[in-house]
């Protein structure tokens, strides 16, 4: 693929039963998003050009949509300048003065009138060149037994959200993309879903789902999709992928998003995001951090069980960035979730004479909600894991991670591992503090 920057990407496989390691590097755009079956490796990154396509693409805009709608004469004018032995710099001042005393003796009527028609095939144009180029590259590498082999190459209209945006099943690749262009007057939004064969060839596709609005999150779950888009509300879409033509089964508009969506079973859906609501000046506000079940079972009417807000504005969960700080597991009904919370002040009432003071400084509460789930009654609170109040601490994002060892869960952050009791998450059993370098610092058992 044509790059304005390669980059050399290396896939190795080892053999962790011997001394077998097998390398191949291969010249590509610089990627980070992914996704790996039992027989496959998909690299994908968005499509880049080199610096000389933007040259003919300024070159083409001219005479493509310019020139032809011109007078005839000028039009003859220009060729004729285009086909003489004057350099690149010769050739266009003098079509620029000839372009500009054919303007300034125009009528102010047509003047207007060309100024438009060519106003608005400069925008169809662009915005045509926007869809054929604004698009991802897909590269497939077959992993067998430690061998590695390319196999091909595709592209698809839009940008990935995340590694969740694609999806391998049998000899299919699917993709879910948002589409965003531009136009002087806006900016054009919407999303799409393909389905793309062994060679990597659009096969089907699924166009303009949910118009000014991109996609948030995504899970391909067997023959299904779950999506969700947002702008102002957050439709919950159920898409059908049984065949290669992909079609909405059903939808659910709801306030707030979810920016990860996880499986709960074959018809239930958790979803973890933000709420929102509507401001006053008829914006949408984000506020505290959402986590909502969905019931898939009529998938042409899909329903929200339960859902909880934790906080308000400035609470934020990792698990919005980084699906690994997430945990769940159905059997021991657990759902774990990093929280870090602040502090909500009102706006005070001065009384007569009073001074207003500036805000104290807000509280912060950091750690872990733990939650049992039901498809019936949705989400109970077990209990909060608290590992910080520190008002100054604003470490949240570096690196939350829940998991659990026989009765025991166990919660990190950086600097603090706590150890509860998964049967009653009140009760602490042991912590254990690390110090800013890693080291443990030894601590007196309760």
């Amino acid at each position: 693929n044509p790059e304005q920057y390669y980059n050399f990407n290396t896939v190795t496989s080892f053999d962790i039963f011997g001394d077998g390691i097998n390398s191949q590097t291969f010249m590509m755009g610089y990627t980070n998003t992914m996704y790996v079956s039992d027989d496959n490796i998909y690299l994908a990154y968005q499509k880049n050009f080199p610096y000389y396509y933007y040259e003919t693409h300024s070159k083409d805009r001219f005479f493509k949509i310019i020139v032809p709608l011109l007078s005839d004469d000028v039009q003859d004018q220009i060729k004729s300048i285009e086909n003489s032995d004057l350099n690149l710099d010769e050739k266009w001042a003098k079509i620029s003065d000839l372009l500009q005393n054919t303007y300034n003796t125009m009528p102010e009527s047509e003047k207007t009138k060309l100024f438009n028609t060519i106003q608005k095939a400069l925008e169809e144009y662009e915005t045509k060149i926007q869809q054929d180029t604004r698009k991802t590259v897909v590269h497939k590498i077959a992993i067998s037994d430690g061998n590695l082999k390319y196999i091909a190459k595709g592209d698809v209209p839009g940008y990935l959200l995340n590694q969740f945006s694609m999806d391998e099943s049998g000899n299919r690749f699917r993709v879910a993309t948002t589409s965003e262009f531009y136009t002087p007057q806006r900016t054009v939004l919407y999303n799409n879903v393909y389905v793309l064969d062994e060679a990597l060839n659009i096969v089907g596709s699924l166009e303009k789902v949910a118009p000014d609005e991109s996609i948030y999150s995504t899970r391909f779950i067997g023959d299904k999709l779950y999506m969700v888009t947002f702008q102002r509300i957050d439709p919950f879409f159920v898409i059908d992928l049984s065949e290669d033509t992909p079609k909405v089964l059903g939808a659910l508009k709801i306030p707030g998003y979810s920016s990860y969506l996880h499986p709960y079973d074959e018809n239930h859906i958790i979803g973890i995001g933000k709420e929102t609501k509507e401001n006053k000046w008829g914006g949408v506000e984000t506020l505290g951090v959402k986590i909502a079940l969905f019931d898939v079972t009529n998938v042409q009417n899909p329903k929200e069980v339960d859902t909880v807000a934790i906080g308000g504005p400035g609470t934020d969960s990792e698990i919005l960035w980084d699906h690994k700080a997430f945990l769940f597991d159905k059997e021991k009904n657990v759902l774990s979730i990093p929280i870090w919370e602040q502090e909500q002040y009102k706006d005070p009432i001065p009384l007569e004479g009073e001074i207003i003071r500036p805000y104290p400084q807000p509280k912060i509460w950091r750690g872990f909600y733990v939650f049992g789930v039901d498809t019936t009654d949705g989400f109970s609170l077990k209990g909060k894991i608290e590992h910080s109040t520190d008002p100054n601490y604003y470490g949240y994002s570096q690196g939350s991670r829940s998991f659990y060892i026989d009765d025991a869960l166990y919660t990190v952050t950086s600097g603090l591992m706590k150890i509860n009791d998964l049967n009653d998450i009140d009760h602490e059993v042991n912590q254990i503090k690390f110090g800013n370098t890693g080291e443990i610092i030894k601590y007196m058992n309760k």
